[in-house]
C-alpha cells in the first residue's frame, strides 16, 4: 500500500502514488485493478466507484470504504441534494459497485461541471506532502473549477495538464515531463471578476465537501422556500432580487460565468416558484441561499420533519392491485416531497418532460429512486412508464 496520505487527497493522486510505489505498472493498471476500467471516467474517479475494492487493493484496508467516500470523494457534496432513500442507495452502490445501478447516478451527476480537467496543486502542500508522505497528492478542494487559492496556505494554485499524475516528476513544478506543457499559476481574468460571488460559492462547495452544511433534502428545500416567502411576505418570484443581492451579482451574466452555464431570469424564477432546477450548481447555491435566510427555529422544525416514509413492500397478486399500490405511493411521495399538485399525473402518463418541467431533473430522480421496489418493478413492465425508470 502507499505509506500514508492526507485527508482530502484525490483518488486520482492515490492511484498515482500506488503506481509510483511499484505496486502497479502504471496509473491505468491501478485503475483497472479496482474499477475494471482503463482509464476510468471523471465520475468514477471523483465519486469513489467500488470504494471497497479500492481500500482493499490500493490501501490494504487502512481505512473503510465509507471513510474513503466521505473524506476523499465528491460524495458528501453531491449527495447533499438527495433524499434519504436515494442517498443510501448511492452510498451502498458506490461501495460495492454495481455498474447497472450506477448508470442512473452517473447520468445525473456530471462531475465536469464541478471539477477542473487539468490537475491543480498547491506548492506549499506539495512540499509538506513530500516531507510527511513521500509522495505529492492533489487535494479535492483544489480541483473545484471555481477555486483559485489553497485555503490552508492562501497561495495561488498551480495548474498542470491532463496527463495521468504518475507521468509527472514532482521534483520540480515547472513542466510536465510527458507532454512538456508548462505548469503555471492560475491567473484567469474571470477569477478576478465578481470575486465576492466566487468566495460565497466556493464557501458553499467547501462546506458541503466537509459535510458542514445542511442536507438539502427535497422536502426540506421546498419547505424552506415557503418559509422564506412567509418571512418576507412575498411570492416566490419576489425572492429573485434578494437572491441576487445576497450573491452579490450585478446581472445574470455574472452567474452564468460562475456556474459555467447560461442562467436566465426564467431559470431562477422556475426554481423559486417550483423548486425546479436542472443544474447542480444552481440548485446547490439557490438552496443554500434559502437555508441561510430562515430562522434557527424554522431550521430545527424542518430538520425534524424531513424523514421519508417507510416502504412496505407487500406482494400483490394482480395487475389491478399493482397499479392501485403504485398510484397510492406516487401520490403519497409527491405530497411528502411537496411537489407540484399535477406532478403525479405526469408520472402516471409517463410524460418525463412534463415531470422535469414541474420538479427539475434532480427531484424527479430523487422521487423515482425513493419509490419502493414494488412500484419500480411495476413501472419497468408498464410500457408508457418505462422511460422514467430507465432514465432515473
Amino acid at each position: 500500500m502507499i505509506p500514508s496520505f492526507p485527508t482530502g487527497a484525490t483518488l486520482n493522486s492515490m492511484y498515482a502514488a500506488a503506481a509510483r510505489s511499484g505496486r502497479f505498472a502504471n496509473f491505468n493498471s491501478a485503475c483497472r485493478a479496482v474499477t475494471g476500467l482503463s482509464p476510468p471516467s471523471a465520475y468514477h474517479l471523483h465519486t469513489g466507484f467500488r470504494s471497497e475494492d479500492f481500500c482493499r487493493v490500493v490501501l490494504d484496508d487502512a481505512i473503510t470504504a465509507s471513510e474513503l467516500l466521505h473524506r476523499h470523494t465528491l460524495f458528501p457534496l453531491l449527495s447533499r441534494i438527495l433524499g434519504d432513500e436515494a442517498k443510501k442507495k448511492w452510498h451502498r452502490n458506490l461501495i460495492f459497485g454495481s455498474p447497472a445501478i450506477q448508470k442512473g447516478f452517473a447520468r445525473i451527476f456530471a462531475c465536469q461541471y464541478l471539477i477542473s480537467k487539468e490537475w491543480r496543486i498547491c506548492p506549499e502542500c506539495a512540499t509538506e506532502d513530500l516531507a510527511a508522505h513521500g509522495y505529492v497528492y492533489t487535494r479535492l478542494p483544489h480541483q473545484l473549477k471555481s477555486e483559485k487559492h489553497c485555503t490552508n496556505h492562501g497561495v495561488v494554485l498551480m495548474q498542470g495538464c491532463t496527463c495521468p499524475l504518475d507521468a509527472n516528476d514532482w521534483s520540480t513544478l515547472e513542466r510536465c515531463p510527458s507532454c512538456r506543457d508548462t505548469i503555471y499559476p492560475i491567473n484567469d481574468f474571470e477569477y478576478e471578476v465578481n470575486s465576492q460571488t466566487r468566495r460565497i460559492f466556493n464557501g458553499i462547495l467547501r462546506s458541503a465537501l466537509t459535510e458542514d452544511s445542511p442536507h438539502l433534502h427535497p422536502r426540506t428545500r421546498n419547505r424552506a422556500m415557503r418559509s422564506l416567502c412567509e418571512k418576507y411576505r412575498v411570492d416566490p418570484s419576489g425572492l429573485l432580487k434578494k437572491f441576487c443581492a445576497w450573491l452579490k451579482i450585478r446581472d445574470f451574466s455574472d452567474l452564468s460565468k460562475l456556474l459555467g452555464i447560461r442562467v436566465t431570469e426564467r431559470n431562477l424564477h422556475s426554481f423559486f416558484t417550483r423548486g425546479a432546477a436542472d443544474n447542480f450548481n444552481l440548485l446547490l447555491i439557490s438552496s443554500s441561499f434559502a437555508w441561510q435566510q430562515i430562522s434557527p427555529a424554522a431550521k430545527n422544525e424542518l430538520n425534524h420533519n424531513s424523514a421519508e416514509p417507510v416502504h412496505h413492500n407487500v406482494p400483490t397478486t394482480n395487475a389491478t392491485s399493482n397499479r392501485s399500490s403504485f398510484i397510492t405511493e406516487v401520490q403519497r411521495l409527491a405530497e411528502y416531497f411537496q411537489l407540484h399538485p399535477n406532478f403525479p399525473n405526469a408520472v402516471f402518463t409517463g410524460d418525463i418532460h412534463l415531470a422535469i418541467a414541474m420538479a427539475g431533473r434532480y427531484d424527479v430522480f430523487n422521487f423515482i429512486q425513493s419509490l419502493s421496489l414494488e412500484s419500480r418493478t411495476y413501472m419497468s413492465i408498464e410500457p408508457r412508464l418505462q422511460s422514467l425508470v430507465i432514465n432515473y
